[in-house]
């Protein structure tokens, strides 16, 4: 029955697994052992008290309590996510990329920044390329 902090490495197993209702396709997604799956889902239905999971040959369903108790643990997932982005992001770190062929004029420009600022932290990356994909990387 349910003492102490939960198991977070099993809540989110559980989301995975929820997500798939399968453990071979859950470890995938994790990079663990379809047994490392099994053991965090035992681990977590210990530490509740209840089964989240009935198991069948083919697969798995969410019991009712599992089913029940399932947006609130996303919800609070992704809360956690999203309070460590931002955090992350309000961090003054400030991460650049840039040409090859424009350091030269940039890096004197990037050393008086900080020497103005210095609880900046700037992250410079050169690259041969001219484009950036602002959706996929953050700079």
């Amino acid at each position: 029955m349910a003492h102490g902090t939960p198991p977070f490495n099993a809540l989110y197993a559980f989301i995975v697994t929820a997500k798939h209702l399968n453990l071979t396709h859950a470890a995938k997604e994790l990079f663990v052992t379809q047994g490392a799956v099994s053991r965090q889902i035992a681990s977590l239905e210990s530490y509740l008290g209840f089964k989240v999971f009935f198991r069948h040959a083919r697969g798995l369903t969410l019991t009712t309590k599992g089913a029940e108790i399932l947006p609130d643990i996303k919800t609070a997932f992704q809360q956690v996510l999203s309070t460590t982005k931002r955090a992350m992001k309000s961090s003054g770190e400030i991460k650049l990329k840039a040409p090859t062929c424009l350091m030269r004029w940039l890096v004197p420009h990037l050393v008086k920044l900080q020497d103005d600022y210095p609880e900046l932290h700037v992250a410079l990356t050169s690259t041969t390329e001219h484009d950036i994909d602002f959706a996929a990387e953050e700079f």
